[in-house]
């Protein structure tokens, strides 16, 4: 990146842009394409995912991203209770011989979430600014409201590609998510820094 981005909250009317560097960017995450293999399935239902977050996450302004719409991250205040209901029609397309695994996952997942701290449940760039430290400023600048809250992050990860970036910003590993074909999902936490 020549100039640094400005990242800033964002607002209902960049849903769109917010839900689109989303898809983009996961589009090869193990984890969500494990649950929608084919691209049709995959961008349909993704978009469904991601509307639903960025739309909950509005009202706690956890939408982070950037000025050029290329990186976005979504997150839920402590004891936020994520509605599903609207994609619930997108875990017919779940394929066949992977609906158990996926549903015990999803189990584990609501398990294993600390309920007490922020809850980032997505953070993607798009492919085509990958590896130039757009997530990394997205997370940093994130993390700088939460930190002067006081409070604890929490997240899942199915990269591992993303595990240094997450740690070297206080990230620690909690437990391991995995069930019979999947692909595995790590759980971090991470403290209030000062």
């Amino acid at each position: 990146m020549n100039e640094t981005p400005v990242i800033k909250k964002l607002d209902p009317s960049q849903l769109e842009a917010a839900s689109n560097a989303l898809i983009m960017g996961f589009s090869s995450d193990p984890f969500h394409r494990w649950l929608m293999p084919d691209p049709t399935i995959y961008y349909r239902n993704f978009k469904l995912f991601t509307e639903n977050a960025c739309k909950q996450s509005f009202s706690v302004d956890g939408v982070y991203g950037d000025e050029n719409n290329y990186g976005t991250a979504v997150w839920f205040s402590p004891g936020f209770d994520i509605d599903f209901t609207d994609i619930s029609e997108a875990y017919k397309d779940i394929p066949k011989d992977r609906i158990d695994e996926a549903f015990k996952i999803f189990e584990e997942i609501d398990d294993s979430r600390v309920h007490d701290a922020w809850y980032l449940e997505y953070l993607a760039v798009d492919p085509s600014k990958q590896g130039l430290g757009l997530g990394s400023l997205i997370l940093k600048e994130s993390l700088k409201v939460i930190d002067g809250l006081g409070e604890a992050a929490y997240l899942e990860s199915s990269n591992p590609k993303n595990m240094s970036l997450y740690e070297r910003y206080g990230f620690r590993f909690l437990k391991k998510i995995q069930v019979g074909s999947s692909p595995q999902l790590n759980t971090m936490i991470r403290q209030p820094k000062k």
